[in-house]
């Protein structure tokens, strides 16, 4: 009994081997140009194959090597490559005539996906021919035959590579996710199976995850994707990469990315008709932009992609010491990118928001912005020059850095011939500890505006500090440049000090008694200047008695009145003098009118 066991075990023994040198011999090359004929007309694209063998390992593996698909296009560029690919067959059910595959495993595969402007996806210029209608001998009336029943318990990609060309966005999308590991249990042809992958976008690790169910199409039923959640981790990203594939992240100046970005696809029908919902999540980002000196911090998005339309839920960041919230609607986001939305931000300090600037006059302070608006345009530059909407301003704790408003407008009265030293020995201590000030203190303002082509537009503006009021109308563009008409009027108490001082100045003194002036703010946020309108000086004086006798003389005696418009300009205005005369004379030093002298 024992010798006929051992004869048995050795027969067995002989004859796997034997099995596996007739495996290990077997020219399976042979039958290659008939398989790459099939393979091609099913492709619809031109196959090429390199080695094929069989090897016995726990079972019949057959392998394939160097496998590519190319295009239909001149010259001929593979759209799909595959470096090696392992079929593990059962030998049992082999012996019986029956294939059963208990796994697939595909090494280093790269294909080149392309969604068409009719929105169907498929291999880069590949012509899959369509399911004959025409039923094969043994179908049923009229009936096409169904997919073959093909289970396999395990299906494994690794290292692989895809390519993705988007042709309906525009610009073109051109990603591609590398590094790919697939795993795949119970595969089949018929029914839908589960999927988990693994791979790196735009960047050296794998830092993309995914997972859902697959159907793959049948004749007459289309296939599908759906309850698949895709997990990326931002900060791996290459920031030069993304720029490459968005080029709007590269116009923002994008300098820091992190966060977890979580998408949820309900269903993708795989023939391309039919509406995709997908839902996107972000939490616990940062984005840095150059244009920005903080960053945005604790970042949390909601947000639901149906067809062409974006529907931010919810949108709040921490930023420059204060926060932002944002909800809205972006239509066609593929194409136009028509957007409405509302936004909120409270408390930004403004220092923290634009890059460090030299030495200079800048407003500082924390500012919140309400707004309703819509825009158009995919990139900022659109954006900004098609925003349009209304909305409210408000600063608080407001300061113009480096820049004293009163005593600019001082220095300007105390040009006056004889003003500069009586200002600086008479004016009381009060004013003068305020003119040593550095900057300028600004109580809250609220500006309501609207916006109209990137441009913001309002019509009433108040600056109030201890001693000046300055109120305006004027615009800014959405590259901070500042411009504004505004009259800078004087508190009574001190304009009525400085006329003591310098009675010239009461020439431009107001119904009030205050010492009104138009001046025009301009420049670049943050750094402002404030002019004074010499105009509106010259109005002044043309209106005066003094500049209107000189004229009515000279109406009535030409040479006489020359001569006396010449000694109104030559008068010089002493300090403590009264009088319209010295008013004109000495204004018109102050402000830099011209003399004609002889």
């Amino acid at each position: 009994m024992k010798k006929f066991l051992l004869g048995f075990v050795i027969l067995i023994v002989f004859a796997a081997a034997a099995l596996a040198v007739f495996l290990s011999t077997f020219d399976l090359n042979r039958y290659k140009p008939m398989i790459t004929q099939k393979a091609s007309q099913a492709l619809g694209a031109p196959v090429e194959l390199g080695r094929l063998s069989l090897a016995w390992k726990s079972g019949v593996v057959l392998r394939i090597q160097d496998l590519l698909v190319y295009t239909n296009s001149t010259p001929r560029t593979a759209s799909a490559k595959l470096k090696e690919a392992a079929v593990y067959v059962k030998l049992g059910p082999l012996l019986n005539k029956e294939l059963q595959v208990t796994s697939i495993v595909l090494i280093e595969p790269q294909v080149i996906l392309v969604k068409t402007p009719d929105g169907k996806i498929g291999l880069k210029d590949a012509n899959i021919p369509q399911t004959s209608n025409t039923s094969p001998a043994g179908a049923s009336n009229g009936m096409a035959m169904p997919a073959p029943t093909v289970k396999i318990d395990l299906f494994q990609v690794r290292s692989g590579a895809v390519r993705f060309q988007d042709l309906t966005a525009n610009p073109p999308l051109d990603l591609t996710v590398k590094n790919v590991d697939v795993d795949v249990k119970n595969f089949s042809l018929t029914d839908a199976f589960s999927f988990v992958m693994r791979g790196s976008l735009f960047s050296a690790k794998q830092n993309l995850q995914a997972e859902g169910m697959v159907s793959l199409p049948q004749a007459g039923k289309g296939g599908y994707v759906k309850n698949a959640v895709f997990k990326t981790d931002l900060s791996s990203l290459n920031l030069a990469e993304t720029e490459r594939a968005f080029p709007a992240a590269k116009s923002a100046g994008l300098e820091e990315l992190r966060g977890i970005l979580e998408t949820k696809l309900d269903r993708l029908d795989l023939g391309g008709s039919g509406s995709v919902s997908v839902q996107l999540a972000l939490e616990n980002a940062r984005v840095k932009l150059s244009s920005m000196k903080g960053a945005l911090d604790n970042i949390l998005l909601r947000a639901k992609l149906a067809g062409d339309d974006l529907k931010i839920d919810t949108l709040t960041a921490d930023f420059a010491g204060g926060t932002l919230k944002a909800n809205g609607v972006v239509k066609q986001f593929r194409t136009q990118a028509l957007t409405g939305l509302t936004w909120s931000s409270k408390d930004l300090a403004i220092d923290q928001m634009m890059p460090e600037s030299v030495n200079g006059p800048k407003l500082s302070g924390r500012l919140s912005l309400d707004l309703e608006g819509q825009a158009a345009g995919k990139d900022w530059p659109q954006i900004s020059q098609t925003l349009s909407g209304q909305g409210q301003l408000t600063l608080k704790d407001g300061v113009l850095l480096n820049y004293n408003l009163l005593r600019t407008i001082v220095e300007k009265i105390s040009m006056v011939p004889g003003a500069e030293e009586a200002l600086r020995n008479n004016l009381p201590n009060i004013y003068k500890a305020k003119m040593n000030e550095p900057s300028t203190i600004l109580q809250p303002v609220q500006v309501p505006f609207t916006v109209q082509n990137g441009q913001v537009y309002f019509n009433r503006l108040d600056l109030v500090t201890d001693f000046i009021l300055v109120q305006g109308a004027g615009q800014i563009g959405l590259d901070k440049s500042l411009s504004m008409r505004s009259t800078v009027r004087i508190h009574q108490q001190l304009s009525q000090a400085i006329v003591s001082l310098v009675p010239q100045v009461q020439l431009i003194l107001n119904a009030q008694g205050e010492i009104e002036m138009p001046v025009t703010i301009q420049g670049r946020l943050p750094q402002l200047s404030v002019v004074p309108d010499s105009d509106y000086i010259a109005q002044k004086l043309l209106s005066s008695e003094a500049v209107q006798n000189t004229i009515k003389g000279f109406v009535q005696n030409p040479e006489q009145g020359v001569k006396q418009f010449r000694n109104l300009l030559d008068k010089p205005a002493a300090a403590g003098e009264s009088g319209v005369q010295n008013s004109v004379a000495g204004l018109l030093q102050a402000f830099g009118a011209e003399k004609e002298k002889k």
